[in-house]
């Protein structure tokens, strides 16, 4: 934690960095230490964006539970990735369950969906769930496809960027919390 809070510093005194992007294998398992991270940036005016695959949001009360005290701390942005790939591991009903629970509490989600030639799921798959059906006009979400790298050598192939699926996207306003960042 105190590597991660150390780069924000530095990061704040450059004076010019705006947005710190919390991915890399999975942010969310950083736990509390996420929290305490996103709040150090908030407190350096500068915005923050989580980029996770949703294995946290096995119900959208849990999702609920798991964002609040990062949309209190000042989450700008929850990203969440889905696919072929990602689906091996995390299933789709997480990614609705984490997107619907950030939009609940005010939060904007973006869902990235994998672009590959041959590829079973899309977004136009994910945009028939009766669950995001509820909220698919909400104004704080969008949904992309985008190239997406996998792991493993033997998969790299196939590969394009088809581009927006959905979109609209607003800065933070926290419902839970009343504030908004500007």
């Amino acid at each position: 934690l105190d590597e991660i809070l150390d780069a924000i510093d530095q990061a704040a005194r450059l004076g010019t960095i705006e947005l710190i992007v919390f991915s890399g294998g999975e942010c969310f398992t950083l736990g509390d230490e996420l929290v305490i991270a996103v709040a150090q940036a908030t407190q350096h005016h500068i915005a923050t964006r989580c980029v996770s695959n949703g294995y946290w949001a096995d119900s959208f009360e849990s999702a609920v539970e798991r964002l609040l005290p990062l949309c209190r701390a000042g989450l700008s942005e929850l990203n969440l990735s889905t696919g072929d790939y990602h689906q091996r591991y995390v299933s789709s009903e997480r990614i609705i369950n984490g997107a619907r629970a950030a939009l609940h509490i005010g939060l904007p989600v973006v869902i990235m969906v994998e672009s590959r030639e041959g590829r079973d799921f899309t977004a136009r798959t994910l945009l028939q769930d009766e669950q995001l059906a509820a909220v698919l006009q909400h104004p704080n979400l969008t949904i992309l496809e985008s190239p997406w790298m996998p792991m493993e050598a033997s998969e790299r192939t196939g590969f394009t960027n088809s581009g927006r699926a959905s979109a609209s996207r607003q800065r933070n306003r926290c419902a839970i919390t009343g504030r908004s960042r500007g």
